[in-house]
């Protein structure tokens, strides 16, 4: 009985451990169950405050990035235009003696009567345009990339234009034998009529260099709202798979290398001015065949304005004999050089070493001079300011054009409402002896 009874009370104190433990255990889970929340809120919270910590540290980092992003990139804009300020400063001083060169080549041309020493002086002139060339078209990248080429926008007939750029290359064209044929078109448009010349000058010039044999044809195509100017060329063609590079600066190919001498910067110039017009350039070629290259732009709704002091286009210069000239240059060398050219041609020419001058030569000239040929940076004084007075003090517009290295919009503009031609330097002796042929033939102080 009383193992009985001792089996019973161990069962029933068993039986009360497990219930209390079963207790306990439930309790432990009710507690644990209202932890969680809490223990997970927690850990979001650690966790968002590490997110948010490394957002903050990645942030700063982008930013510290694009800030020193930023400033590498205005340390190379201001590169850039120290680098067109200085071209444009060393072209004024370099573009000095070389126009006193040529004009020095183009007088002994002239005085020359031997026909090989005539040829000699013809090769010495070319060779000086060349080096012109190559200054010239690395100062108009430079230019072009620093932005520093702001188009001056004039309403005109296109094709006035194009009839120009082939005027221009019509005598290298025969030259080789090659037919360069305008269609006439009727279209006008809005934009920089010098930067759209020199564009097309340079696809023109192009196709002359790499045709062989056969034609050149340029033209217009209407395209709804947009006009095409397309120039073909029967050349020796590009291949497709080269069309992407022949953009790039000094790009050649070993096809073009073969047919003409060059630096490879024309159509890399065409491709900047089309960029700085808004206008957009596409080429079709085929290898062996010839080449298509075009130019889009919009068509321009209003009436075309007349061209204004430009420098004409005489096919028969007339004789300069008796033309007095003042010539007024600080640069000796230019303006020795300058008066050697001009009396070759039969005119008798006064020169000027400095602007103070000028009030001492009215003095003592009751007549005025027929031309006055001036540079623009005088020191104290600027060519436009001289030709107004010499103006004022003879009482009548003589004719005057500025022979400047200077090339900025804003001047051409100012010596337009002066009624002041321009010729930049170095002086191309055809473009000059037109340009005086017409003003003989427009004398206003008679």
């Amino acid at each position: 009985m009383v193992g009985w009874t001792g089996a019973l009370v161990a069962l029933l104190y068993l039986m009360a451990h497990y219930v209390r433990t079963k207790t306990i255990d439930r309790h432990a889970d009710s507690e644990n169950s209202r932890g969680r929340p809490l223990i997970r809120a927690l850990g979001l919270r650690r966790g968002d405050e590490h997110l948010d910590a490394r957002v903050r540290e990645r942030t700063a980092e982008l930013t510290h990035a694009n800030e020193e992003l930023a400033k590498a990139q205005r340390r190379a804009e201001e590169a850039n235009i120290s680098k067109t300020r200085f071209l444009v400063d060393a072209g004024h001083d370099i573009l000095q003696p070389l126009n006193a060169a040529r004009l020095y080549a183009s007088a002994l041309t002239e005085q020359l009567g031997d026909p090989h020493q005539r040829s000699l002086a013809a090769s010495l002139d070319s060779s000086l345009e060349a080096v012109e060339s190559i200054f010239n078209t690395l100062l108009d990248i430079s230019r072009l990339d620093a932005g520093a080429v702001k188009p001056a926008i004039s309403v005109f007939a296109l094709n006035t234009l194009l009839q120009q750029v082939i005027g221009d290359f019509l005598p290298a064209a025969l030259r080789k034998g090659l037919e360069l044929k305008l269609v006439e078109s009727s279209a006008i448009v809005a934009t920089d009529r010098n930067l759209l010349r020199r564009l097309l000058q340079n696809l023109v010039s192009n196709a002359i260099k790499y045709c062989k044999s056969g034609k050149i044809l340029v033209g217009v195509r209407r395209r709804g709202q947009m006009l095409e100017v397309q120039v073909l060329d029967t050349g020796i063609g590009i291949a497709r798979s080269k069309l992407d590079i022949i953009f790039r600066e000094f790009s050649r190919l070993c096809e073009g290398m073969k047919e003409s001498d060059g630096l490879g910067l024309g159509l890399s110039i065409v491709e900047r001015i089309a960029k700085t017009l808004d206008m957009s350039v596409e080429v079709r070629s085929c290898l062996g065949k010839g080449s298509v290259f075009s130019v889009q732009m919009p068509v321009s709704k209003t009436r075309a304005s007349t061209p204004v002091n430009e420098i004409p286009a005489l096919r028969h210069p007339s004789s300069l004999d008796g033309l007095a000239i003042l010539c007024i240059d600080d640069d000796e060398h230019s303006l020795s050089a300058m008066k050697a050219l001009l009396q070759s041609w039969g005119c008798k020419v006064d020169m000027l070493s400095h602007s103070g001058a000028l009030s001492s030569f009215c003095q003592n000239h009751t007549a005025p001079p027929d031309v006055i040929l001036a540079d623009y940076n005088l020191g104290d004084a600027t060519g436009l300011d001289l030709v107004e007075y010499a103006r004022s003090h003879y009482d009548c517009q003589i004719r005057a054009a500025l022979v400047t290295a200077e090339r900025s919009n804003q001047l051409r503009d100012d010596a337009m409402s002066a009624n002041v031609s321009v010729i930049n330097k170095p002086v191309k002796p055809a473009a000059l002896r037109a340009l005086l042929s017409h003003f003989q033939l427009t004398d206003s102080c008679g």
